[in-house]
């Protein structure tokens, strides 16, 4: 039973990595938008993640759906006092699908650049919200709930939880950039334009979790959060965001997407390792909830992973079938 509950406790932070790695290219791109000057660049970076955005943001419904599922408790904790952030994310979500489909049907470049800017600003919030909501939850701050929705709300933003949701919006913004430049490789102009910005992107990211790392250590609860190797893990990331900027400059464009990819990896990883055993930590000592405590029953826990065996590999194949047959239908031209 125990094997079990650490399976899902890992599986749940895989799955909100790939939503990082994959949902970063779209929400990142939207984020850039509002950093573009002209109307051309916006359209441009908009039209790249056409054909991914909707197939990316499963991986965060998957997620969700796996805590409800593998730890209801936990789910019910987190989402009760949550309430206000969880309806202004579904809230901008919505705008956010709105904005791109209105954006893909807008016939001038004027349209189109307003509804890219829509999409922008909608993707920056729920960046931010869920950046504010995993930083809250690592820092022990939805437990226990007081008072009512608002109370709730505001007690959320914390230095840590505010850190974790600016890290979270630097690395959006960097995995769209780069995932642009992949697209724009084979466009003298539009590549080179993109390269720069990707390589300002990710060291404004570097800087970031520098800052991030130092807060990690002297912020974060330390009453339920085992540091052991965590230094290791974040020495790590760190070097994979280097390595990300050295394939940038050697022009070796999918290498750095990578590379930037196995950095969310290891920063949900980090993570997972100093709350474990604790699915919501609490920053008092004793009040957190643990994976053996909040669990399903050892039959839903078993069926769910066949499920998950199955389900999980055909997604990933998806995601890279997907990305594989735009890649050689546009070539780095409009792919949508």
């Amino acid at each position: 039973m125990e094997i079990l509950q650490t399976i899902w406790f890992a599986l749940t932070g895989v799955l909100l990595a790939a939503f990082l790695v994959t949902g970063g290219c779209d929400f990142g791109a939207g984020i850039n938008i509002l950093f573009l000057r002209d109307a051309k660049s916006r359209i441009y970076a908009a039209e790249k993640i056409l054909p991914f955005w909707d197939g990316n943001q499963v991986w965060l419904i998957t997620a969700g759906g796996a805590l409800f599922a593998a730890f209801p408790p936990a789910y019910a904790a987190v989402l009760s006092t949550m309430y206000t952030p969880v309806i202004l994310l579904l809230f901008s979500i919505t705008v956010r699908v709105a904005s791109i489909e209105f954006f893909a049907a807008a016939k001038t470049e004027r349209g189109k650049s307003a509804w890219a800017k829509a999409f922008a600003w909608a993707s920056l919030l729920s960046v931010l919200l869920i950046g504010v909501a995993l930083g809250a939850v690592f820092s022990g701050l939805v437990l226990p709930a007081q008072g009512g929705f608002i109370e709730n709300f505001l007690r959320l933003f914390s230095p840590m939880s505010v850190a974790a949701a600016a890290l979270a919006i630097l690395y959006c913004a960097a995995q769209g950039a780069l995932f642009t430049t992949l697209c724009a490789s084979a466009q003298k102009t539009q590549g080179a334009r993109w390269k720069n910005y990707s390589r300002n992107a990710l060291i404004a990211l570097t800087l970031g979790f520098v800052c991030y790392a130092a807060a990690f250590f002297l912020l974060a609860p330390k009453g339920e959060l085992n540091r052991g190797a965590l230094v290791a893990i974040l020495a790590a990331a760190y070097i994979f965001l280097r390595a990300a900027y050295i394939f940038l400059k050697r022009g070796m464009f999918k290498s750095a997407l990578v590379s930037s990819s196995a950095f969310a990896l290891l920063a949900v990883g980090v993570h997972a390792a100093a709350a474990f055993p604790y699915i919501v930590p609490s920053a008092k000592q004793g009040e957190g909830m643990t994976i053996y405590a909040v669990s399903s029953g050892e039959l839903t826990l078993t069926v769910m992973l066949w499920v998950a065996a199955i389900g999980v590999p055909l997604a990933i194949a998806y995601n890279v079938f997907s990305v594989r047959s735009m890649f050689k239908k546009g070539g780095g031209e409009k792919l949508y």
